[in-house]
Order: structure tokens, then sequence, then C-alpha cells
């Protein structure tokens, strides 16, 4: 279920991102939480944005550089922006996840929240 609504929120995105890049990404569901590989060669980590609201996580990237006063004869490379966007199915605790960004793989883990089992008493 959440791989079909994540293609289907992809294909949506795509009808309105047309000429922005797209950022390819692997998530992995563990017992505790989820890990997200995310390829983004070629940008500093500056240059990342990651957000999570509810249940949806997104990632941005935008890249900007500055030729001076450069006389190009091709430009195809100095303005990039890229957005991801991975709904989630199952709580997260976004407050304790963690990411790390090397060698052009961004890695976010995702924590669930533990499920809570409460006790009823019976009068």
């Amino acid at each position: 279920m959440m791989n079909d609504l994540n293609n289907f929120i992809e294909q949506l995105n795509s009808c309105f991102t047309k000429g922005e890049a797209s950022i390819k990404s692997d998530v992995i569901e563990y017992e505790n939480g989820y890990e997200v590989l995310s390829d983004i060669p070629g940008v500093s980590k500056e240059m990342i944005k990651i957000s999570f609201d509810e249940s949806t996580l997104n990632i941005e990237v935008s890249k900007k550089e500055d030729g001076g006063n450069a006389d190009y004869k091709l430009c195809e490379r100095n303005h990039a922006f890229a957005k991801k966007t991975i709904y989630f199915d199952n709580e997260i605790d976004s407050e304790k996840a963690e990411a790390k960004y090397e060698n052009g793989v961004l890695t976010i883990y995702l924590p669930k929240k533990p499920k809570k089992t409460t006790e009823i008493k019976i009068d």
C-alpha cells in the first residue's frame, strides 16, 4: 500500500515538476524504523534540506553556481533543483530522526514510535 501511494505521488509530482531533477531513493523498513537512501551526487550537505511533516518526508536540493564573468558556450549545470516526497503509513518519531550525507548518498533513519499498550480497568 505504501509503495503504491509513493508511486502515485511521484507520478503526480512529475506532471508539475518538468525540468527538475529526480532524486532516486530506496526505503527499507525495519522492525523499529525506516532507512531512506537517496542518491544526490555533486552537492554539499548545505544544499540539502530535509523536513518531516506528520507522515511525509520531504527532501529538497537547490544548487546554484556563480560563474562570475565567464563566457559560457554551454551552461547546463549552474542551477539545479530537485525534490522528493515520501509518505509513511506508520507513526514516525521525527524528533529522533538522523541523517548523514556521504559520497553523494543521503541516508536518513526514521524511527517508528513505539506502540503503546494501555490496560483498561474494569469497574
